[in-house]
């Protein structure tokens, strides 16, 4: 790592990997703490300097690293759903006494989204936050007080009423600042959107997004689990439903950037129950995860990857998959793309293709168990709510770590209370930092920065990615001092990468 005294800068390298696939592991990684040495510890073994042991049993659905090293988690932790975590996993109690989400059934967290450096969007089943009336939807400033400016009218929730008021499970950001929200309801802010919406940055609907009939499972409305943006900007739609608009589609579905049903992605039979999470790999092909035995009439136990166009893709072969802990969820809940193409898959098992693992394994790009990833006894002891042990949400950390949550109260025999840190090198570079032949500055920006390079460094083509590892600007740079235009970008955090040569990249901070 290098700092720039003029410019108070730190920069640092990524090493050059499988492609912009894996720019939502590098984003959030440059979000957290800069790591510069080696990585010692077996990966898959636990973080022991992270606590994360103390408050009551909690159920963790949903986490978001923060670039301060603190972590906003949500999910089952009664009574407010909803906590941050310090850089040590302690619970920070810097935030307002009662701070969280009430009302509705089932009342929990489910989804976290950071917006900048300072908000983050929550989605779940709540009717309240802190005392004030708000459904399914906010979002929260670092100071633990709701932003007003957010404004989501009724919101998202099921019409017919009653104490069920339907959920979030999912928000997706665009390059153009908007969100999609996928989950189970049936209108928002009293309009009809079945399970899947575009809204504003503000919160108000965004009537150019048409879903039609939207999600259904047969008479009834269905439930968006997970929602991923194609680098074209369609959208991958996983879930519990029957039917999108009408046309019968399994458990997963394609949309086009409008919302209308992109036909050309056919699942076939598709899988035969719920598909949890989904992910696109850099080359365009699909991954889903959920507690399923087969897709399109072929065996695939809990993880199955799919050709670009819906069809299985026969070269991942997990062979037995997910099995163990006997119930009617066996199979993967959550999943994670590493930069070099492998797999972090969590769930609800006890093996893996025959091999032992907990609820949290990570595979080769084949879909064979990677033995040099080793959780050990993985998590274990449910703490209740009438679910087993599971992995439910897995992010990257800070330093080549992973954060996951879910149902456990120990990992590999460590007492942890619903979320662990554990060493996972291979996401990042564990050798020393080179220092980079660049600058940028104002960094965080308003409109512009300024790039400078070596001497004779010569032309130099760039991308601007942003959160999600889409792709939002481009150029070249044509001398040793550049002035690069980002004005039209919404705030957030950019990795701006320079191509030429060893490929470059540096998290750009827009305010």
């Amino acid at each position: 790592m290098i700092k720039d005294p003029q410019h108070e800068m730190e920069m640092e390298r990524i090493p050059n990997t499988a492609g912009v696939g894996s720019w939502l592991l590098m984003t959030m990684f440059f979000a957290g703490a800069c790591f510069a040495q080696q990585v010692k510890a077996q990966d898959g073994a636990l973080d022991q300097a992270y606590t994360s042991s103390d408050g009551d049993a909690r159920i963790i659905y949903a986490a978001a690293q923060l670039p301060d090293g603190k972590v906003f988690i949500g999910g089952n932790i009664p009574p407010v759903n909803f906590q941050r975590l310090n850089a040590d996993g302690t619970i920070d109690t810097s935030l307002p006494s009662g701070t969280g989400f009430t009302g509705g059934i089932p009342n929990h967290v489910w989804s976290i989204l950071p917006v900048s450096d300072e908000q983050v969007l929550v989605g779940g089943c709540f009717t309240t936050f802190n005392g004030t009336a708000i459904t399914n939807l906010a979002r929260i400033g670092s100071d633990g007080l709701l932003d007003p400016t957010f404004d989501s009218g009724t919101g998202p929730r099921l019409a017919s009423g009653g104490p069920v008021i339907g959920s979030i499970y999912n928000i997706t950001p665009q390059p153009d600042g908007k969100l999609v929200i996928g989950g189970m309801f049936d209108e928002y802010d009293g309009h009809s959107r079945s399970c899947l919406a575009r809204i504003d940055a503000n919160g108000a609907l965004d009537p150019d997004f048409h879903v039609g009939a939207g999600v259904r499972s047969g008479s009834t409305v269905g439930a968006v689990w997970s929602i991923a943006r194609q680098d074209d900007g369609k959208l991958l739609l996983s879930g519990l439903f029957t039917t999108y608009d009408g046309v019968a589609r399994k458990n997963l579905a394609r949309v086009n950037a409008d919302g209308s049903l992109d036909a050309t992605f056919n699942t076939g039979g598709g899988p035969n129950n719920v598909v949890r999470a989904v992910a696109v790999q850099p080359d365009g092909k699909v991954l889903i995860a959920g507690p399923f035995t087969a897709y399109d009439q072929v065996p695939r136990a809990g993880v199955a990857r799919l050709h670009a166009d819906g069809s299985l893709d026969t070269s991942f072969d997990p062979g037995a998959g997910a099995a163990g802990n006997a119930g009617p969820d066996v199979g993967g809940a959550s999943l994670l793309l590493q930069a070099d193409g492998k797999i972090i898959l969590g769930g609800w098992f006890n093996t893996f293709n025959t091999v032992s693992r907990n609820n949290l394994v990570r595979l080769h790009a084949d879909g064979s168990v990677d033995l040099g990833f080793d959780p050990g006894t993985g998590l274990t002891e449910a703490t209740g709510g009438g679910e087993r042990p599971a992995a439910r949400c897995i992010v990257p950390g800070t330093g080549g770590t992973l954060l996951v949550g879910g149902n456990l109260r120990k990992y590999d025999g460590t007492a942890r209370n619903g979320f662990v840190r554990i060493i996972n090198s291979a996401i990042v570079n564990v050798g020393e930092f080179e220092p980079l032949p660049v600058g940028v500055y104002p960094n965080p920006f308003h409109d512009k920065v300024i790039v400078e390079l070596t001497a004779g460094a010569g032309k130099q083509p760039f991308t601007v990615h942003d959160a999600v590892g889409k792709q939002v600007a481009s150029g070249v740079l044509n001398g040793q001092r550049d002035q690069v235009d980002l004005q039209a970008l919404p705030t957030g955090v950019y990795v701006m990468r320079l191509q030429a040569g060893s490929p470059q990249s540096i998290r750009l901070v827009k305010q």
